[in-house]
């Protein structure tokens, strides 16, 4: 089995999800729930099952606050920075 199908067997756009009764294409449920269908393929590659790799937003990670003058993580006024 090439590498190509594996991934394909994993995610791919016309795969028929069944959510709520009702199947659909993977990649119109991406569109339904305004998720990237790029971000919902890498997020089934990673091993996240349908549930989550639909959901709008994960959890990131937290802005860096870069100085515009020094370059440095500074503290930005009113947000304090822990180390």
């Amino acid at each position: 089995m090439s590498s190509n199908s594996r991934l394909n067997s994993v995610c791919a756009a016309s795969m028929l999800i069944s959510i709520g009764g009702q199947a659909r294409p993977a990649q119109e449920w991406a569109a339904i729930h305004g998720v990237k269908w790029t971000t919902v393929k890498m997020r089934r590659y990673r091993g996240l099952d349908w549930d989550k790799a639909f959901k709008p937003q994960q959890q990131g990670r937290k802005p860096n606050y870069r100085c515009g003058t020094c370059g440095k993580i500074c503290e930005p006024e009113g947000i304090s920075l822990v180390a």
